[in-house]
């Protein structure tokens, strides 16, 4: 059994958070970076349908990328979360940096705004 392995079910077992109990066990401090990680990491574990995800040990994923993958910078973050998405294969999981969400965002709500206006001028047209 990995020492993540051990953290997770120490978990369960006790109330410390599964990070705390990782670092208890391991002795490794995890950075901003590592946590930035592990909060996509998560987000796919809790969401993603496909429970296999494409194949993999998705636990073993995450213990590897910690060790292997480089997250001193955001940058580097970011391509190892990309590499992480990559992993499963499928055309509609993609990871957007922050400014680019908040592009898409705005497009997508200066559009809702826009159709809105239509719609109440066609329902104040209709009066």
């Amino acid at each position: 059994m990995t020492t993540l392995e051990v953290a997770l079910l120490y978990a369960t077992w006790s109330k410390c958070t599964e990070t705390e109990c990782f670092l208890s066990q391991s002795g490794v401090a995890l950075t901003e970076e590592n946590l930035l990680f592990l909060e996509a990491w998560r987000t796919i574990d809790r969401a993603y349908i496909d429970k296999t995800f494409n194949g993999q040990s998705w636990f073993r994923y995450r213990e590897d990328a910690l060790r292997n993958e480089p997250m001193n910078t955001r940058q580097e973050t970011y391509a190892a979360i990309k590499k992480m998405l990559a992993t499963l294969d499928d055309p509609f999981t993609r990871f957007l940096e922050p400014e680019k969400f908040k592009s898409l965002r705005a497009v997508r709500n200066s559009k809702c705004t826009y159709w809105s206006r239509v719609v109440n001028w066609l329902s104040i047209g209709e009066k």
